[in-house]
């Protein structure tokens, strides 16, 4: 059961927004294509065990003299399981506790950080009678790694299955939530890049981007109420149109009008009018904001009342 998810913060929300618009500079670029691969992986993660019991929480960062961020915590039978996650993909070799890439690329020894976040989260959690157990997990099938003898510490896409019937049948207690509630509680938000570097609106392309593959592929099925990639993914028309104007605020492209929809999705004018009809309302000339009853979006946070 998770009680909390991974939120973006506002600069990945940015990059994320222009991304496939606009050139991003070497320094955007870079930061994107991390999280993206990094993310990928979590999410893989998430999706192998969102089904179990044990309550769950995913992308804690904490301040403790210096920020220590845990990717995912789950509570259970008197333990709290740090897992770290890797998505390597690809041949590797394990030469002087590095991974080296077939592309030369060197990764330093990963279990540092893994032992960091781990003696970090032992503090945080001293006054408790909770034991941490700590583990890096390589997500991606796909990773390969030449010279490796094994760790304890370590788990590769294959034990994955191992871990998920571990925690099937986990009781949850009062005192698991109350711990989760601790950890949320000194969760910190913070950019960590710091900067934002805006784009210049009108040099941006104007389509509709899939949320599968993330490319500006998304079209209006003719005389249908969805949108499709070629992908393969579909969704509802206004679903689609949600996104646009989430993508609009976060680009600041100026105030929500028919006519800027209409640019940046290429639906005609008609739909675009229904939808404004259905969920928007007036604020001034040509001008509108969603009503406060579609405002409302799905928290990160899923914290039950403990009774």
């Amino acid at each position: 059961m998770f009680l909390k998810k991974h939120a973006q913060d506002t600069y990945i929300k940015y990059i994320l927004a222009a991304d496939g618009r606009i050139l991003l500079d070497e320094y955007d670029d870079r930061v994107l294509r991390n999280y993206v691969k990094g993310l990928d992986g979590e999410q893989l993660f998430y999706e192998m065990t969102q089904s179990l019991s044990c309550l769950q929480l995913w992308d804690v960062s904490v301040e403790m003299k210096g920020s220590v961020q845990f990717d995912f915590l789950f509570i259970s039978d008197g333990r709290i399981y740090h897992f770290e996650i890797k998505n390597f993909s690809g041949n590797y070799s394990f030469m002087h506790g590095n991974l080296v890439s077939e592309h030369g690329y060197v990764y330093k020894d990963v279990l540092s950080q893994l032992m960091r976040a781990d003696y970090k989260l032992k503090e945080l959690v001293r006054s408790t009678r909770y034991e941490v157990i700590s583990r890096v997990v390589f997500i991606n099938p796909s990773f390969r790694v030449e010279g490796w003898r094994g760790h304890s510490n370590v788990l590769f896409h294959h034990q994955l299955d191992g871990v998920i019937d571990y925690f099937k049948n986990s009781e949850v207690t009062r005192e698991d939530y109350e711990l989760a509630a601790y950890l949320i509680k000194q969760h910190r938000t913070h950019n960590k890049y710091q900067r934002i570097k805006y784009y210049p609106v009108t040099e941006m392309k104007k389509e509709m981007r899939c949320p599968k593959c993330r490319k500006l592929s998304l079209c209006h099925v003719k005389n249908m109420h969805y949108t499709s990639c070629y992908c393969g993914y579909t969704e509802k028309l206004d679903s689609t149109i949600f996104r646009v104007i989430d993508e609009l605020e976060i680009l600041k492209v100026g105030p929500l009008k028919i006519t800027t929809l209409v640019e940046w999705t290429g639906l005609n004018r008609k739909t675009i009018e229904r939808f404004m009809q259905k969920y928007c309302e007036r604020q001034e000339k040509y001008c509108y904001s969603l009503k406060n009853v579609v405002k409302t979006k799905e928290s990160t946070t899923f914290l039950p009342e403990i009774t």
